[in-house]
């Protein structure tokens, strides 16, 4: 199996972890895809076996660091059987044991099951990338259409499930108003230093 990075771990989706959070209607669930529900303690070992990978990727690259977020792992996780019917159908399907196997060879000894998914569905669907760009976008849009059908649910802790552009985006809260144009208006100026002659 050829080791393609983390390039389509870190691209599919966006980089900083949102941590504001409320309850979801899955209670210790981190998202539900259809009949499927991912813990949070699957996210969270996940995230940490996909960080061990990508940093012996780096350190032996001698790059520098890249972040894992849990906002990528979650994708990858929800996203897993849709990747992998692709790949499979494309002749690149990326089996368990090679994840396990790509995992061991980079450091990490015991991954996770939930390590071993991510690795097995970003290795998948780097190898569906590399078919074309054509390929890639019909990819990214039966994965998206694939989750939407499945009616993906995000807990608001880690984002929430964007179908048009077939990512996790962090929420906005609510608690912080925004000013109306008027308030900002009338708001008072700090006065200004008059320039001496």
């Amino acid at each position: 199996m050829t080791r393609r990075g983390i390039a389509p771990l870190v691209a599919a989706t966006g980089a900083a972890l949102l941590l504001a959070g409320c309850q979801t209607p899955h209670a210790g669930a981190a998202a539900v895809v259809g009949d499927r529900r991912i813990s949070v303690s699957d996210l969270q070992s996940a995230t940490e076996d996909a960080q061990a990978y990508v940093d012996a990727q780096t350190t032996a690259q001698g790059a520098q660091r890249t972040a894992v977020s849990q906002r990528q792992v979650l994708y990858l996780l929800a996203a897993l059987p849709y990747i992998q019917d692709l790949a499979t159908r494309d002749g690149v399907g990326v089996s368990e044991s090679d994840a396990r196997a790509a995992l061991v060879s980079w450091k990490v000894p015991h991954p996770s099951h939930a390590g071993v998914q991510v690795v097995q569905a970003n290795e998948a669907l780097a190898s569906v990338q590399q078919l074309g760009d054509a390929q890639a976008a019909q990819a990214n849009d039966t994965i998206t259409k694939s989750l939407v059908n499945a009616k993906f649910e995000v807990n608001p802790r880690y984002g929430t499930f964007n179908g048009a552009i077939g990512r996790i985006i962090p929420l906005q809260p609510n608690w912080l108003p925004t000013p109306s144009p008027q308030a900002t208006a009338a708001a008072p100026t700090a006065p200004q230093p008059t320039p001496s002659p």
